[in-house]
């Protein structure tokens, strides 16, 4: 099979990360794999995997002169394709951004046609599944799309893609009873959890316990919660425990946090650390340079809120503790018996958390290990790639539609 990706931007920029594990695995499944960003811009080009190729689409002048032209010989095709999509039930601002992308979705299938593409998959259920729809129907392939969070509250011409799509895949449980609830009849839907690489179980070396050395792996966004983490360890620190915490991420909160860090007394116990790049990050997890990864995000309105995050998948692949929120979907991973739980924006109940994970780390490393088993069982990306290929091949085989 020829399949094309539509990415937003990878492997351009720091996000999206998780495609890169996908890839490598499926590529060696399903053949040559070509990545098409919607935006690609930014100067940290990530790694390709082996049997991956990135594919630009034309810009400025180019892009627009092409795409015009195109019109003008397939009218009555891109006509129809316009007045579906100002038909579909989706919010006015919605509509202007599928209109807003056209151009580049008829440049899509214009490349898609022409290298002969046999399959579309779109990454995210908004603007790149828009655009790999009205490139399916250019390029007169059958389209598919993974859906992952707030992409499925905006409701981005869900009835068009239903209608049009070989299958829908969600990355949760919860994912795929939200959609559902939008659902039209048509594509299935199925939950195919993200897959990310999972090292081998071995013991871990820790350390001493104090101080408690924490991990934020978080980009700092409101969503993230790293408000209510400052203010839990600042709870910590009143009643006499010993935590050490290295945020790892970047975003438009970073100035603010970092007053309130200073404002709370956490200055010499909270590390801004700025971007690390993932190997970096897997390291220090393995060596056991901290004693747990913590979470805190919040549930926004739209859609926002965790989805199943990968920094958590990550870190119970490699047996070390998680604190985290019950935000979104996180709780199909984290329970009771893998993992400590509180409620989003509770500082009290987090700071609970990590005085209990400080006081019985033993009981920690416990959790921990099931929590590996449940990443080996659930996120192993060679499982889920071969699930995901078979979705492709044939979308109607009898792989499970709402678990896998």
């Amino acid at each position: 099979m020829k399949l094309a990706v539509v990415s937003v931007h990878y492997p351009y920029g720091r996000n999206e990360t998780y495609l890169e594990h996908e890839l490598a695995a499926l590529a060696p499944i399903v053949g040559p794999v070509s990545v098409y960003p919607l935006c690609a811009s930014g100067r940290n080009v990530r790694r390709v995997p082996a049997g991956v190729e990135v594919r630009s689409l034309s810009r400025g002048v180019r892009l627009y002169c092409g795409s015009i032209v195109f019109a003008l010989r397939h009218a009555g095709r891109i006509r129809a394709i316009l007045a579906d999509l100002l038909r579909s039930h989706s919010p006015a601002l919605t509509k202007l951004k599928n209109v807003g992308i056209l151009a580049r979705a008829i440049d899509l299938g214009r490349r898609l046609r022409a290298d002969g593409v046999e399959h579309v998959h779109a990454y995210w259920l908004s603007t790149p599944a828009t655009a790999a729809y009205v490139a399916s129907r250019i390029a007169n392939i059958p389209w598919s799309a993974t859906a992952h969070r707030w992409d499925i509250y905006e409701r981005n011409a869900l009835d068009l893609k239903f209608a049009d799509a070989a299958f829908i895949r969600t990355i949760s449980q919860r994912g795929s009873r939200d959609l559902n609830r939008f659902r039209q009849a048509g594509a299935p839907i199925v939950c195919v959890p993200i897959g990310i690489p999972i090292p081998p179980s071995e013991a871990r070396n820790f350390g001493p316990i104090e101080p408690l050395r924490l991990l934020c792996p978080a980009a700092l966004v409101p969503i993230k919660g790293h408000a209510t983490l400052l203010e839990a360890l600042a709870l910590c620190a009143r009643k006499g425990l010993a935590v050490q915490c290295t945020i790892a991420g970047h975003g438009p909160e970073r100035a603010r946090l970092k007053r309130l860090a200073r404002a709370l007394g956490l200055a010499d116990s909270v590390i801004f650390a700025g971007h690390v790049e993932q190997p970096a990050l897997h390291a220090a997890l393995e060596r056991g340079a901290f004693h747990a990864v913590v979470l805190a995000s919040h549930e926004l309105p739209g859609g926002l809120m965790e989805g199943v995050p990968v920094a958590l998948v990550e870190a119970m692949a490699r047996a070390v503790p998680v604190i985290a929120t019950t935000s979104g979907s996180v709780g199909e991973l984290v329970d009771a018996t893998t993992g400590l739980l509180a409620a989003p924006g509770n500082p009290a109940e987090l700071a609970a958390a990590i005085a209990d994970l400080q006081r019985d780390f033993a009981r920690a490393k416990k959790r921990a290990a099931r929590g590996f088993t449940r990443t080996l069982s659930s996120h192993d990306v060679h499982r889920q790639m071969k699930i995901l290929a078979r979705l492709l091949a044939s979308p109607s085989t009898g792989v499970e539609r709402t678990t896998a």
